[in-house]
């Protein structure tokens, strides 16, 4: 059994902060006010920072800071100068996305510990190893990593590892999710999602209805029940989901977590379900064990019900209009204080001509009620008064007691010393401004100073008596108030050695920024080019693009198939040719996209750090799925080219890229259907492989129409409703000098497709 299992829980306020780390997390992550992806928790400024860090590490729990945002170029100074803040504060570990600012942290900051995040979507072993060799500690894996991965992938790179357990699930691989961008200009990947997927759609196939619902809502994950496949996998931290969740909650849940992994081997199955029939009382979305425990495809989303949808506690056996009372048989227990999904608290409960307080399972019962619920409508509790009021009473007080050895020093004459120790041997002395007075009625004894001593019950220490030791030179006094005044004094600045954990140096960043600066800037330096002929590659979905695509002279070719691919060579030069590797590519798919490289040849487009780092001699493409949103990320990666990410270039905030002086090394999407999602699930229910002859859809509420298509390996693409173009744009792209321009062709037809390139060849040629 794996030692050292870290549970980590979320916290977007200080007294989520409060429940977590009394309920046994062992670590806990959080925002800022700014940089960090979840911009609608409540989140810490400031002030509010030193708070946290200082209260977690006096009582040995880490603190993670989530910058887990892509970062624009006009936003370097400040991030940086934040990061300055979270180091001299000493915060744990940074949470981060961005490749380019790993890349500059690690120059200006090279003792500040770096945790790739989730939304860098570092799924195998190629990638592990390229984030490790640039200086990253530990994964934060996706959700859709199995364990059965995640322990094959830590066995080859010996990376830490970190995965959520519990909580909240995207339906799309993080940081691929462009729904929110493309369709509300809100961005996931700056901390701004509109969660586009917990909407009601329509699935359509081949035109007719087959499906409707919260068909991308997906339940929450829960693997409480079978965490000895989490700790036989060898994962390193459990992390909870929840930031944007109360207090309650994350009590709860990381009470539970921490009792899992202390004593899975003594929980039987019945009170493991019991546990999380607790935690579904204060939120629940259904649970699946989703694709980190292998569950079906069919049990990943909830098309019912987006929203917390509580408990079942019974059915309406009638609703009396006239004396405003529901009758329902239950099924669960409730308790006066009690929330119902009618809307309302329970105020009264009546069994038969009696009122109560709480009544069980398989009574009758009447509550007070005006709605409109019918005979056999279910009822569900959507908050547990007996529940909420215990995990809240569970942060309310000090729920630490680390032992303390305590010597006091006494000496008429001279100033008392008070030093004490911890477990950990942390050591401090406290010397008084006062000087001992010779006693002249009762002396000191070592009793009366224990007790005033030992009082400690408003800190996170303890005091036993054999852990006590009186110095005593003289017949010395001092009062009850001397020596409460020393033990608060020393405990003081006991609890300063406790959190300052690093003991970090403060040093000028900002010098350190210039001269990294400095030398990016002379690496990167050049005149502008001087050519004027740009190339214009396309990526084809079709054999009929491909030949429209051949008359219209394209000088590259991106596609996504092996029997595209073959038929390409047909048509164009096998150097013009390149292939489209999948977009994600997951442990179990190695094997398979490497073979696909041995028959395409040394010529790809992929989003995957691992591939590009590992063929970095080939002629590799950088897709726009790699988020490269600054002069630094488009710099950093061994690519012969690399595109940025869309939502830099359709931000119409271009001055930054615009200025890049490599511009032969970046690729710009001009016109392209973008992918808005990438999946594991498959919405369609079919399971199969890659295929045309059927065509998906989704269509929003407001009649919005999403294709679907499969990737070679299986995976769900969800497509823009309509196309990107640059065209108010391609003049200043042209203008500075970029010349290499693309296309991305999905369902266009022969005709489309001829004038959508000789309409941007016109473009460029003006």
């Amino acid at each position: 059994m794996k030692k050292n299992i870290e549970i980590l829980a979320p916290a977007g306020t200080m007294e989520s902060l409060y429940a977590a780390v009394s309920n046994g997390a062992n670590a806990i992550y959080l925002g800022g006010k700014t940089f960090g992806a979840r911009a609608y928790a409540g989140n810490f400024d400031e002030q509010e920072l030193k708070q946290a860090i200082a209260y977690a590490h006096e009582r040995n729990v880490k603190i993670y800071v989530t910058t887990n945002i892509l970062v624009m170029d006009s936003e370097v100074t400040d991030f940086l100068e934040y990061v300055s803040f979270l180091y001299q504060n000493d915060v744990d570990a940074l949470i981060i996305q961005d490749i380019g600012m790993v890349h500059l942290l690690r120059n200006i900051f090279p003792n500040m510990p770096l945790h790739s995040s989730t939304q860098m979507t570092v799924i195998n072993s190629l990638d592990t190893l390229y984030v490790k060799k640039l200086g990253i500690e530990r994964v934060v894996y996706a959700r859709e990593n199995s364990v059965e991965e995640l322990k094959e992938i830590q066995q080859k790179t010996g990376m830490e590892s970190e995965t959520f357990v519990h909580g909240a699930l995207c339906i799309c691989y993080s940081g691929n999710c462009l729904f929110s961008t493309m369709m509300t200009n809100r961005s996931g990947n700056r901390g701004s999602c509109s969660q586009n997927c917990r909407m009601k759609y329509r699935l359509e196939k081949n035109g007719t209805c087959v499906d409707s619902g919260y068909l991308l809502s997906a339940k929450d994950l829960s693997t409480l029940t079978q965490v000895e496949q989490l700790i036989e996998s060898g994962i390193d931290s459990w992390k909870i989901e929840g930031r944007m969740k109360r207090p309650e909650y994350v009590a709860t849940v990381a009470k539970h977590y921490s009792d899992m992994k202390e004593h899975a081997n003594q929980i039987p199955l019945i009170e493991r379900d019991q546990r999380e029939d607790e935690i579904r009382h204060i939120f629940q979305r259904e649970y699946t064990t989703g694709f980190l425990l292998n569950d079906e495809n069919k049990n990943i989303v909830n098309p019912l019900v987006p929203k917390n949808k509580g408990i079942l506690i019974g059915k309406v056996l009638r609703n009396d209009r006239e004396r405003k009372r529901l009758k329902i048989l239950l099924e669960k227990d409730i308790e006066v204080g009690d929330g119902l999904s009618t809307g309302e608290k329970v105020g009264r409960i009546l069994v038969g001509n009696n009122i109560v307080n709480s009544a069980q399972s398989g009574q009758e019962i009447e509550l007070d009620y005006v709605g409109n619920l019918k005979t056999g409508d279910e009822v569900y509790k959507t908050y547990s008064k007996k529940i909420m009021e215990g995990a809240k009473s569970s942060y309310q007080k000090e729920a630490f007691s680390f032992p303390v050895t305590m010597l006091l020093e006494l000496k008429v004459g001279k100033q008392p010393v008070l030093n004490i120790e911890d477990e950990e041997y942390h050591r401090v002395s406290y010397m008084d401004d006062m000087v001992v007075a010779e006693a002249k009625n009762k002396a000191v004894d070592e009793e009366f100073a224990y007790t005033q001593l030992s009082k400690l019950g408003d800190t996170p220490y303890k005091l036993e008596k054999k852990n006590f030791s009186l110095k005593i030179s003289g017949n010395v006094f001092v009062s009850k108030s001397d020596l409460n005044r020393f033990r608060r004094e020393a405990i003081h600045l006991l609890s300063i050695e406790r959190q300052n954990r690093h003991h970090r140096t403060p040093f000028d960043w900002k010098e350190c920024y210039r001269i990294a600066k400095q030398q990016f800037d002379n690496v990167n330096s050049g005149e502008a080019t001087e050519n004027r002929s740009y190339y214009l590659s396309c990526k084809c979905r079709t054999k009929e693009q491909l030949e429209t695509a051949k008359k219209e002279n394209i000088s590259r070719i991106y596609v996504e198939t092996v029997e595209l691919y073959d038929y390409a060579k047909s048509c164009f030069n096998e150097e013009q040719i390149y292939y489209s590797i999948p977009d994600v590519v997951t442990e179990k798919n190695l094997n398979y996209v490497e073979n696909l490289i041995s028959h395409t040849g040394k010529r790809f487009l992929t989003n995957s750090l691992g591939i590009i780092e590992k063929y970095r001699e080939y002629d590799i493409i950088g897709d726009y799925l790699l988020n490269l949103s600054n002069k630094y990320s488009l710099n950093c990666l061994n690519a012969k080219q690399v595109t940025p990410s869309l939502e830099w270039i359709f931000s119409h905030q271009m001055e930054d890229i615009l200025s890049f002086s490599k511009k032969d090394k970046v690729e710009i999407p001009i016109y392209l259907t973008p992918m808005v999602m990438i999946m594991e699930y498959d919405v369609t229910k079919t399971n199969d492989i890659y295929s045309i002859n059927d065509q998906y859809e989704l269509v929003s509420q407001k009649g919005e129409r999403f294709p679907i298509w499969k990737d070679e390996l299986g995976k769900t693409r969800i497509f823009s409703n309509e196309p990107k173009e640059l065209k108010q744009d391609i003049k200043r792209f042209y203008d500075s000098g970029f010349r290499h321009f693309r296309i991305e062709f999905l369902n266009e037809g022969e005709d489309q497709v001829r004038n959508i390139i000789r309409s941007y060849k016109n473009y460029l040629e003006g």
